[in-house]
């Protein structure tokens, strides 16, 4: 007889093969099993968030809350699950609720600047992600995504400040060396973006990888 645990490895097959449907409902059928596993419900909303299933994001992520009711990282699941069904009043009254209780929490700024971006208040939403970067100076993605604001703010230099120290103790991350590129581009060091871009498109990630080889031909034309 099939345990949630087995169930969850073959979700987690499922999901390495890109069968986002059947890795849900093995997902669900997990959580049938062992409905108070904090786990099963985080992987039920990143499959359904992938798959574009909104409205099961949302329950599975209304029951982690329910679970972990003082975690900002569940508060975080409901909001970016609410905000993918459009649903910007209700997600905007769980962040405010949520920083009530934790405050410093990167990821409650993250998606608060996520809102201040989908309500056009650009400013708002840089000022959010600077805060998030000061809190986490040595977390890749949250420098990362304040860097890349900064350069579409038209400040290529701080951003530049930003990437280099991070990327240079972080040598094999190739988001920090293409958002390198980028802001060398920007400010037009053609030898340094090429450089970054060179070391970018060798990426796991396809669309890391998409992006570096399209800048390296930029580059070298």
């Amino acid at each position: 007889m099939a345990t949630w645990k087995t169930l969850q490895a073959t979700a987690v097959e499922h999901l390495s093969r890109g069968d986002l449907g059947k890795a849900a409902h093995a997902l669900v059928e997990a959580i049938e099993l062992e409905p108070t596993e904090p786990q099963l419900y985080e992987q039920l909303i990143q499959v359904t968030l992938l798959g574009g299933s909104t409205q099961t994001a949302v329950s599975a992520a209304e029951e982690l809350t329910r679970l972990q009711p003082d975690s900002p990282h569940a508060s975080h699941l409901l909001v970016v699950s609410l905000l993918s069904q459009g649903e910007v009043d209700r997600a905007k009254t769980v962040l405010s609720e949520a920083i009530a209780r934790t405050p410093a929490s990167v990821e409650l700024l993250q998606a608060s600047a996520q809102v201040a971006t989908i309500e056009q208040q650009p400013a708002r939403a840089l000022e959010l992600l600077g805060q998030a970067a000061a809190l986490a100076p040595r977390d890749a993605v949250v420098v990362n995504d304040y860097a890349l604001s900064l350069l579409g703010a038209k400040r290529a230099n701080e951003a530049r400040a930003l990437l280099e120290p991070l990327s240079a103790a972080n040598p094999k991350n190739a988001s920090l060396r293409l958002s390198l590129s980028m802001v060398c581009v920007s400010l037009k060091d053609l030898a340094a973006a090429r450089s970054h871009a060179m070391a970018a498109k060798d990426s796991d990630d396809p669309d890391t990888r998409t992006q570096a080889i399209a800048l390296v031909n930029q580059l070298t034309r």
